[in-house]
């Protein structure tokens, strides 16, 4: 347990000084329209109207995207798998876990899990943040080709958006896998 600071406390209508304990439940919210996120990898991203668990936005070149959960582009085919499996897992406590299945091009199948890891507080270049760690595992592939990934989101309430992204790759290979970045620069209107 640890005391949450001042805007992560008044954004979740908590006391004052008040503690974080694993039991404390931490809801979802997409980041407020106007809210720009500048990303130690180039990323620049500007948000628009949310839906729910679906945050709107667009990124540098300008063009529309959706993200379900901070966690996958909504025009993925398995979004749909997504955002009826992300209600499960918020509000997010330490603990909470979700797992479910998506296909790939091929009919590659994979098993997707989702566990709150923690809570704690994390320092980026656009500033200290405290953040809900959320673990992303995905395990599948062929028989031949065997694939495993793990992948650390840092959702920051106080954002509505993660703050710091990990991936790993751990078995495989993967053409396409994600930069590791932090926000470097964070405007909240």
């Amino acid at each position: 347990m640890r005391t949450i600071s001042t805007a992560i406390a008044l954004f979740l209508g908590w006391p004052l000084g008040a503690v974080v304990h694993a039991q404390d439940a931490i809801p979802f919210s997409c980041p407020k329209p106007g809210t720009i996120i500048e990303a130690t990898n180039g990323g620049k991203i500007t948000f628009g109207e949310s839906d729910g668990l679906t945050c709107r936005y667009t990124n540098r070149a300008g063009q529309p995207v959706a993200r379900v959960a901070v966690v996958i582009d909504g025009d993925d085919p398995n979004a749909k798998t997504y955002k009826d499996e992300f209600p499960k897992l918020w509000p997010a406590k330490v603990g909470n876990q979700i797992s479910f299945a998506t296909a790939v091009t091929g009919g590659i199948r994979y098993t997707n899990s989702y566990t709150v890891q923690s809570v704690e507080s994390v320092t980026v270049p656009a500033g200290t943040f405290d953040v809900v760690v959320l673990q992303h595992e995905r395990v599948g592939g062929s028989a031949s080709a065997r694939y495993r990934h793990l992948a650390n989101f840092y959702y920051a309430p106080t954002v509505g958006h993660m703050v710091k992204f990990e991936f790993n790759l751990l078995q495989g290979n993967r053409r396409d896998a994600p930069q590791n970045w932090e926000a470097a620069k964070i405007v909240i209107p």
